[in-house]
Formats: structure tokens, C-alpha cells, sequence
């Protein structure tokens, strides 16, 4: 997610920085994996805890319960074993922590990744959270 969409976060971070964008809604197909990660960047960019971004992306198992059930129900139908399915349904931490240690990896923290990829300075910064947390 890092880094193969890195050129699409960046365009998002540019989105969420005009005001004449607000409100905006993001999402992607299912509205966990990719716009997971991208909630996952902008609370990481206004400064929110690790631990709350995380319950924020596995809150999504919580929203999506119904919907999921139901596909794994049809999967099941046309042979594909829960067991196989459920996996790609859901959200799991062990997941996002994989982006972020990508992103460790590469950049040493979510601040250098957000400055450097997503070209997010201290001014740009500072922005989001007026928008976003005032």
C-alpha cells in the first residue's frame, strides 16, 4: 500500500488540503484496504496515537459484519471455504502493521514518509489539522 499507491495518497493529501474539497468523501470498493490505509495516514498526520488509528481500521470489521457474512455465505455456495474468504473480508492489525513497517523500513517513521512521499511539510501539516481538527 506504501509505496504501489504512494502516487494516489499523494494526490489525497492534495485533495484534503483545499478547503473548497470540504467535506470529502473517500472511499475505495469494499472501503478498507486502500481508504483503511488512507484513513491510517491522515490520523497519523494530525497527530492521533497509534493505538486509536489502529481502532479506527479494525473498526471496520465491526461496520462491515453484515455485508461480510453475507458474501462468505455465497462464496461458501459456489465452494470457496470460509476459511479461504474470510481472511480477504476482513481487516486485520497484523495488515496495517505491515504498511507501517514498510514505511519504517524504508523512511524510519510515518513523519519522513509523510514529508518526503507525500510531500507533507510542517506548513502542510499544520493545514490539515486546522481543516480537520478545529
Amino acid at each position: 500500500m506504501a509505496t504501489r499507491y504512494a502516487p494516489v495518497y499523494a494526490d489525497f493529501f492534495s485533495l484534503l488540503l483545499e478547503e473548497k474539497n470540504l467535506p470529502l468523501l473517500f472511499h475505495c470498493t469494499a472501503g478498507k484496504d486502500r481508504t483503511g490505509f488512507a484513513a491510517a495516514l491522515l490520523l497519523s498526520a494530525l497527530g492521533v496515537c497509534r493505538d486509536w488509528i489502529y481502532a479506527d481500521y479494525l473498526a471496520s470489521n465491526y461496520f462491515r459484519r453484515e455485508e461480510n457474512i453475507r458474501i462468505i455465505r455465497k462464496a461458501r455456495l459456489v465452494g470457496i471455504p470460509s476459511h479461504l474468504i474470510t481472511p480477504v473480508m476482513e481487516v486485520r492489525a497484523e495488515y496495517l502493521e505491515a504498511a507501517f513497517e514498510e514505511i519504517e523500513k524504508e523512511y524510519e517513521n510515518v513523519e519522513n514518509y509523510l514529508h518526503q512521499v507525500m510531500g507533507l511539510n510542517a506548513e502542510k501539516i499544520q493545514r490539515l489539522r486546522e481543516l480537520y481538527l478545529e
